[in-house]
């Protein structure tokens, strides 16, 4: 699935990005997973924490990208890790590509931080997670841990106790190819909770052309800098002998609290209905990601326009910075649950008969045939036809812009959430397609039947108030 980088970031600032991703032949899908988490571990090494109400807790990321061979992987890691590996304040030590357990929990115990960054992660994680089931070892929840800032104490046979501090800088960073990246996902996902906390990109990604080489680097000179080394130098120093707390602005808090109060419904939903709640961990995820955006922003801006007076690096985050990595976080979120899902159908062990995945035309006509004047993702993925219950957002969103015959599909800002919702707003034809998707009785039935009980009364007063759908229609 292809995705907007350009409205993550200031104009400027993408064009930078996606100029340096161009000059190392590379992408800004890779680069760009590849400095946010490396900006995370910056943040973190230097004492900086993120508040969530009253909760602190780490910046810390977990990132994998996955890709074909000869895409640029590897350089955009490079290019990004060499800064910091230059920098005295973490150096080589800290870096490091691949690691046992016990010798990672040693790293983090004698250095009270660390950053797992390699251009192929298959051999760190395939080994810790395969020790892990083999043995029990406990590798698997040390990860978990340090994602969520807990402290850990970890006792050897012929050592003293090793103690893991709270809230310990930690990041992890890697690439992959697909086959690598089936087998770690399939490992990862055995309700253990791992899976949910990694970000995992699978960006399209094409190799620059020689010409397309040449024009970035043209740019690329043009600008103020060219390179990250003295970007990290900045948020090295902005961070030196003081502590920063980032922390959401009032409206960010405000939308914050909707998403999780948004989270919470669904995984209550399912639960009534005796079904497997959803596993995510975006909530944690998304104010860690916009803290990055913001900060990454802040200082790319300052280097370009080295004329301008520098001003002291924001440490509120705005709703522009929060929006964009709600948008990021739930596309990657999409993508991690597509590859799932297609690895459970090829793996799993059923006696029922392989049903192929649903078709365009099948999509669309559950959504016409769907109870009620009108349709949302969230309604149809829970309440539609168990065959349709695999369909991602962006498949129902494409099927659903495509029926016009059948009414609008639109998208209102419903108060204070943290993203347009979607909605098809069915409406009779003037005149019957002559190929339809069901009859006209068919279409009139489920149009006229009630409205579904994830379509809330905030939609409904957007839509009013856009003059796409008035309450007495449902009546």
């Amino acid at each position: 699935m292809q995705f907007d980088y350009s409205e993550l970031f200031p104009e400027e600032v993408y064009s930078f990005l996606d100029n340096m991703a161009k000059s190392i032949g590379s992408s800004i899908g890779y680069l760009l997973p590849s400095i946010l988490t490396s900006t995370a571990f910056a943040l973190g090494s230097q004492g900086a924490q993120l508040m969530v109400g009253t909760h602190i807790q780490p910046i810390n990321l977990f990132t994998i990208f996955i890709g074909h061979p000869g895409t640029g992987k590897s350089p955009a890691i490079e290019k990004i890790i060499n800064p910091l590996r230059e920098n005295p304040e973490i150096g080589t030590e800290i870096l490091i590509s691949r690691s046992t357990s016990s010798g990672l929990v040693k790293l983090l115990a004698k250095h009270g931080k660390a950053f797992v960054c390699s251009p192929e992660i298959y051999d760190f994680l395939i080994k810790l997670l395969k020790n892990d089931d083999e043995t029990a070892s406990g590798d698997i929840q040390l990860l978990c841990k340090l994602f969520s800032g807990e402290p850990a104490t970890y006792h050897f046979a012929t050592e003293s106790a090793r103690d893991i501090e709270q809230n310990t800088p930690f990041c992890l960073l890697g690439a992959t190819q697909l086959q690598n990246a089936a087998k770690i996902v399939y490992r990862m996902d055995q309700g253990h909770g791992l899976l949910d906390r990694f970000l995992v990109a699978i960006p399209l990604a094409l190799r620059p052309t020689p010409e397309q080489l040449d024009d970035a680097q043209i740019r690329l000179d043009e600008m103020a800098f060219s390179d990250f080394q003295p970007l990290f130098d900045a948020i090295f120093v902005a961070h030196t002998n003081i502590i920063r707390v980032y922390k959401l602005d009032d409206q960010c808090v405000t939308i914050h609290r909707d998403l999780q109060r948004d989270f919470a419904a669904e995984v209550n939903e399912e639960i009534l209905h005796g079904n497997m709640p959803p596993k995510s961990k975006k909530t944690e995820i998304i104010p860690r990601v916009a803290v990055c955006l913001s900060v990454l922003s802040h200082f790319i801006c300052q280097k370009l326009h080295p004329d301008i007076p520098h001003t002291e690096v924001p440490e509120s985050v705005t709703p522009q910075f929060y929006r964009a990595a709600v948008k990021l976080v739930e596309h990657m979120e999409s993508q991690k649950e597509m590859f799932v899902d297609f690895l459970k159908s090829i793996t799993e062990v059923t006696r029922e008969t392989v049903k192929p995945q649903p078709l365009a035309t099948d999509i669309k006509t559950a959504i016409v045939l769907f109870p009620g004047p009108l349709v949302t993702y969230q309604a149809f993925k829970k309440y539609g036809a168990r065959a349709m219950r695999s369909v991602a957002r962006p498949e129902f969103e494409t099927c659903a812009a495509n029926l016009a015959q059948y009414g609008n599909y639109v998208k209102v800002r419903v108060p204070r959430s943290a993203k347009q919702v979607g909605v098809l707003v069915k409406k009779m034809p003037s005149t019957w397609p002559s190929q339809a998707l069901c009859t006209e009785e068919e279409f009139e039935d489920k149009k006229n039947q009630p409205l579904n009980v994830l379509i809330t009364r905030n939609i409904l007063q957007a839509l009013n108030s856009a003059g796409h759908y008035t309450e007495d229609e449902t009546d």
